[in-house]
């Protein structure tokens, strides 16, 4: 087996490791903890790859656990498997882990503290680079406050909606705190965003995000280290979303992550590049996408109008081209009033 094969299969545990984890967290089913012992024991380098990243997120509940379940004796290798390739698996495996979690830090803050704001308005979007080179992207109306210490990486998030690409530091782990939760990462891609109902919504694009509820406060300076507490800390590999609320209930976190498809991926993530992306929602539904990212006010005059839907690419805060669209393509047309207020509905054919 080729070592772009090998490093493949040890990226393909990596990422069954991330699920069982969540798994764990939420309680296994009977079934479940078969299939889970199956993959732990009786595939290559599971359990190898399940106790390093057990490890590497200092949880001592599976720790134990591995160090009970593990069999005393070797499980066999397949016959198709030389020593050569069980070395090699060993070797690229190692290679892997490293490049995943253990990436050496570049451009890293090594004495003075960084401590900024950042904020965007009402259709407004903006990207920076970070102390450590991590690149934080800002969508409409959001406010998420940085502060850097040489150990410690810790973003606020008040308000709206930031895609970050985290550079790998194992040392100093990158927290974003919203509301009473905390978002951990090493090394990896996400986007979060606070709804207006104080929903939060984790999408994670590369490696892996853990996720708990704030065990106490940060001290005054900012830099305290926060504490996931295990009995709540969640596992989101890439691919994959969760959604929560901004509360400390220590009992919220019962589901799983969803597998999320390339496509809805890109849908989501379109506000980088300034577009909405619609596919079969209502009308009313798009209408209050919009609305993030313009002052305009719509109003619906009828039922019908809201109900119809729409698809297609619209650039955000693109008024006048989104007016034009409905009137020509949906047959709904829009009054103007007092400059930032628009009547829409939907034209009588005769």
């Amino acid at each position: 087996m080729s070592d772009q094969k090998l490093l493949r299969r040890h990226s393909e545990h990596i990422a069954m490791a991330s699920e069982w984890m969540g798994k764990l967290d939420r309680g296994l089913t009977v079934s479940e903890e078969a299939r889970f012992k199956a993959w732990l024991f009786e595939e290559d380098g599971s359990y190898e790859v399940f106790m390093a990243m057990a490890k590497t997120w200092d949880r001592m509940d599976y720790l134990t656990m591995l160090a009970t379940e593990k069999p005393t004796t070797t499980l066999p290798v397949r016959s198709r498997w030389s020593h050569f390739a069980v070395a090699a698996v060993l070797i690229c495996g190692l290679f892997a882990w490293q490049q995943l979690f253990l990436a050496p830090q570049r451009g890293v803050l090594q004495s003075d503290q960084y401590a900024k704001t950042h904020e965007t308005d009402k259709g407004e979007r903006r990207d920076h680079q970070l102390p450590d080179g991590s690149r934080l992207s800002l969508n409409t109306n959001t406010r998420v406050g940085v502060q850097y210490s040489p150990e410690h990486r810790n973003l606020y998030l008040e308000q709206g909606e930031i895609h970050l690409r985290v550079e790998s530091d194992p040392t100093r782990p990158l927290t974003v705190f919203a509301g009473a939760r905390i978002f951990r990462a090493v090394g990896t891609e996400f986007n979060l965003e606070i709804s207006d109902d104080q929903q939060i919504e984790l999408v994670v694009t590369e490696g892996i995000v853990m996720i708990g509820v704030l065990a106490a406060a940060p001290d005054g300076d900012g830099f305290s280290r926060p504490m996931l507490l295990p009995d709540t800390g969640t596992f989101v590999s890439a691919g994959r979303e969760l959604v929560v609320s901004t509360s400390s209930d220590l009992q919220e976190i019962v589901e799983a992550p969803e597998a999320i498809d390339q496509e809805d991926i890109a849908v989501k993530l379109s506000w980088r590049d300034g577009n909405l992306i619609f596919r079969g929602e209502s009308l009313e539904e798009a209408i209050a996408e919009v609305g993030r990212y313009t002052e305009v006010e719509f109003v619906f005059l009828d039922e019908t109008a809201k109900r119809q839907t729409v698809s297609g690419l619209f650039r955000a805060g693109d008024v006048d081209g989104l007016l034009l669209t409905l009137r020509n393509n949906f047959n709904i047309t829009h009054e103007l009033v007092a400059g930032d207020r628009v009547l829409l509905r939907t034209h009588a054919v005769d």
